[in-house]
């Protein structure tokens, strides 16, 4: 496989990640200039709150696909667990339907309010940019979390046999680093 390749398939599996790196490094570094500018020159950057809180939906949404796509979301598994394997496949299969059908109306609700604001053509309060910019993070957010949840009702699907949610016994008894201590900081 060509280094083209690896790296493009490098990027599907990992955009959630590359993009909420930037947007937080990018968060981080304005928090910072913020902070400086406030204790130092006694003058605080008033675009620095809008951009932070912008940014923001952006990283919770990217972090929601990223959690889809590792099987760590959310989820309420105490009546599930306690089914045969095949009524367990088939709960986590209507609760990824449940949860695709509310990202699908994420998205058409976020695209079209992006809509709107393109052709009304808004602009956010303090830095006067485009306010779609940050509202497409909606939109693209949904869209990015319901690819994640199609993948991992595909993995669901395609596991046969398998008990599902087995857990070994050290994740209950807070063992975080797989090494037998639960303590999980392997002193």
């Amino acid at each position: 496989m060509s280094p083209l390749r690896r790296g493009l398939g490098w990027l599907a599996d990992h955009v959630e990640e590359a993009i909420a790196a930037a947007v937080l490094a990018v968060m981080a570094g304005v928090a910072f200039v913020n902070v400086v500018t406030r204790y130092l020159v006694h003058y605080p950057l008033a675009f620095t709150e809008e951009l932070e809180v912008s940014l923001f939906v952006w990283l919770v949404l990217l972090g929601t696909a990223m959690a889809f796509r590792h099987d760590a979301h959310l989820k309420v598994v105490f009546f599930a667990d306690r089914l045969p394997p095949a009524w367990q496949r088939a709960v986590r299969l209507v609760a990824s339907g449940a949860s695709l059908l509310l990202f699908g109306i994420l998205l058409v609700l976020g695209y079209r309010q992006v809509a709107d604001e393109i052709l009304l053509g808004v602009v956010t309060e303090s830095l006067g940019w485009p306010s779609w910019v940050f509202t497409s993070g909606l939109p693209v957010g949904a869209g990015l979390v319901g690819i994640r949840i199609l993948q991992s009702s595909w993995r669901l699907i395609r596991q046969q046999g398998e008990v599902l949610g087995a857990v070994e016994p050290s994740a209950h008894s807070g063992d975080v680093r797989g090494d037998g201590d639960p303590r999980g900081v392997g002193l």
